[in-house]
């Protein structure tokens, strides 16, 4: 659809996920999942000690975003894209 992105949901099982997990990471992530994502990421930027050790994380992909740069319908809201580092 066309209405408004709401990632926390999906942001907040990421977090979940991630805590939950030994070892190694992947994160995957599509249309709102990975929308989802976006928004850990600038969580852990607010609250490092929320986030994995860097190390850890192996590989992040994101596709069918709506918060895509290059066209996603949400692309120009407040708070959306990913982290400036």
């Amino acid at each position: 659809g066309t209405g408004t992105v709401t990632p926390k949901p999906s942001s907040s099982r990421v977090q979940t996920a991630v805590d939950a997990t030994p070892g190694d990471l992947i994160l995957v992530g599509y249309s709102v999942g990975a929308a989802g994502i976006y928004d850990r990421l600038r969580g852990w930027e607010k609250q490092p000690v929320l986030a994995p050790d860097p190390a850890r994380v192996l590989l992040i992909v994101t596709f069918g975003n709506p918060e895509n740069k290059f066209g996603g319908r949400n692309r120009t809201n407040a708070g959306t894209g990913l982290p400036a580092e």
